[in-house]
């Protein structure tokens, strides 16, 4: 392996996503992590995962990890009938002690989900064959969404390791419990979706996440790198080579 990349939330910024892979120039050699957020709040989401699935067919050994806007999209789908699986309201514990009671759909449309909505020329609607007041209203999806698309967020993964790198959307607890990430993944995606700060690697081990965004630059920690710099709300896009901590960004302001 000649670089190891962690690539920061895109959120639907496909421009700074070409500028980004331009800067790295990535080869066979090289192994790239998404973090996940690939969606919502940015102008074009498909427009993301189209160029997603190119480099995925390019460099098949790229890593896709979920975050929780691609799990937002997911339960939605499956609660319009779109999808078929569990929704993680229906795995998780901790999701009812954290999460706003709220319908999939609203909590996705709430969290940016709108504009991914618009960008695919698809709506998410109540469902007029049931009846408007009750507590949970049922959705249903006007239009259709690519089928490799569908594909491509299913086959995302919670988390990735290498050597002494773990790599996982938000994070997971390091402290207060003997499960490992694979048992915590197993047990509550929640955490290793949604949990902000879940804790840092000890014992030589670097946790690498997005999810939180911080200024300017990635954050570099003893035990943890994060990587989100705030593309979602016009700031810049970011990359590290954790084997060397080089630094790539795409500015919205250079265009």
């Amino acid at each position: 392996m000649k670089r190891l990349i962690a690539v920061g939330d895109i959120h639907g910024q496909r421009k700074l996503l070409a500028d980004l892979i331009n800067q790295i120039q990535p080869e066979t050699e090289d192994q790239l992590v998404f973090l996940g957020d690939y969606i919502d709040r940015g102008p074009d989401s498909p427009g993301v995962i189209e160029d997603l699935l190119d480099i995925q067919f390019i460099f098949p050994q790229t890593v896709f990890l979920r975050g929780n806007h691609e799990q937002l999209f997911l339960d939605s789908l499956i609660s319009c009938g779109v999808l078929q699986g569990k929704r993680l309201e229906e795995i998780s514990a901790t999701w009812g002690r954290e999460m706003i009671r709220d319908t999939d759909v609203a909590c996705f449309k709430r969290n940016g989900g709108e504009e991914t909505l618009k960008s695919y020329g698809v709506e998410m609607v109540r469902d007029s064959s049931h009846d408007d007041n009750v507590l949970w209203p049922k959705y249903i999806m006007l239009g259709e969404l690519p089928q490799e698309h569908l594909g491509f967020f299913q086959a995302t993964q919670l988390y990735y390791q290498h050597d002494n790198f773990t790599f996982v959307h938000a994070g997971y607890q390091t402290r207060y419990t003997n499960k490992d990430i694979a048992q915590q993944a197993s047990d509550d995606p929640w955490i290793l979706l949604w949990e902000r700060y879940g804790g840092k690697g000890t014992d030589g081990e670097t946790i690498v996440v997005g999810h939180t965004p911080v200024p300017d630059k990635p954050c570099f920690e003893a035990g943890r790198i994060n990587v989100d710099t705030g593309a979602a709300y016009g700031k810049p896009l970011s990359a590290v080579d954790v084997l060397t901590n080089d630094v790539f960004q795409a500015c919205p302001w250079s265009d």
